[in-house]
């Protein structure tokens, strides 16, 4: 009798820890020699689609590091391209650029949620991304449309925030104009 309870309780707790440590998901991008760890329910998306979003991420990061404005200009949605003229198109790439992000290694993606706002600019659903960033990098003046700037968080240096539309099956940066 005391084995039988003894096997339950144990096989209780093992499938109690299991459950518990198939929440944490990882997505590896070998291109960009990067990783991301986030828990499965902080994320509103399937694992292809967040899979999508990251790299588009990446992508705009490295336009930005690069000093590509053209990849810059192809990584926004076509409702902020069309909002925002060109001047201040240059305007906000300058101000991304100071974030001076570089990211290589295993970072936290601490959310993907649907983006609502009383004036929508994009017809598809929008989607915010918060992550992690070099922990030698520090965001202390962010953009305006920042969606951090909006976020219940500790320690908001160590984040950046985007938000993001699908458009012809690719995901796309919006900048709320």
């Amino acid at each position: 009798m005391f084995k039988m309870k003894f096997y339950t309780l144990l096989l209780f707790t093992f499938l109690s820890i299991g459950s518990v440590w198939s929440q944490e998901k990882k997505i590896k991008l070998k291109a960009y020699n990067t990783s991301f760890v986030y828990q499965k329910d902080s994320v509103c998306l399937k694992k292809k689609d967040v899979k999508k979003i990251l790299i588009s991420t990446l992508s705009f990061l490295k336009e930005l590091e690069n000093d590509d404005f053209e990849g810059f200009l192809n990584s926004l949605s076509d409702s902020t391209l069309k909002l925002i003229h060109d001047e201040q198109l240059k305007r906000k790439f300058k101000k991304y650029k100071e974030y001076g992000i570089q990211m290589n290694g295993e970072y936290s993606l601490r959310s993907i949620s649907i983006y609502t706002i009383k004036r929508p600019i994009e017809k598809n659903q929008m989607y915010t991304i918060v992550f992690s960033i070099p922990q030698n990098t520090a965001i202390k003046r962010r953009v305006g449309f920042d969606p951090i700037k909006h976020q219940e968080m500790e320690d908001k240096t160590h984040f950046m925030g985007l938000i993001l539309t699908k458009q012809n099956g690719e995901y796309k940066i919006v900048i709320p104009w």
